[in-house]
């Protein structure tokens, strides 16, 4: 499972991204410093941007 926050997001005026996961009873939304690739969902964030 992915922590919410990954790294500094928005720190230094970096910029953020998310990806948001809705489900029919519940979300999931990973926030993670602009441009970076995160662990685990490289492939879809790359096939997102």
């Amino acid at each position: 499972m992915l922590d919410d926050r990954i790294g500094c997001p928005g720190c230094a005026d970096g910029g953020i991204e998310w990806i948001e996961v809705n489900w029919s009873k519940e979300s999931k939304r990973v926030t993670f410093e602009y441009e970076a690739l995160i662990n685990g969902i490289e492939e879809l964030i790359k096939y997102l941007r």
